[in-house]
């Protein structure tokens, strides 16, 4: 749930600076996948770093910080 939080939040902000370009709907769709690119690129080593740990208790902590570096409780 931590990583679709931020997904979720990066993809919130991405859609509500898109509202300030002027583009058409091609440019718009073309850039929206741009940015769905970056955004899977940005989230792949910290899922990998996750996926590394070896105990829930090391796990559990690595989601609690990365819920208060990126505000993802509010």
């Amino acid at each position: 749930p931590t990583m679709l939080a931020l997904r979720g939040k990066l993809h919130d902000i991405i859609m509500q600076e898109m509202t300030k370009l002027p583009l058409d709907m091609s440019a718009r769709k073309d850039a929206e996948k741009t940015a769905d690119i970056i955004v899977n690129r940005f989230l792949h080593n910290p899922a990998q770093s996750f996926k590394m740990l070896e105990n829930k208790e090391s796990q559990a902590l690595y989601l609690d910080m990365m819920r208060k570096l990126f505000d993802l409780d509010t």
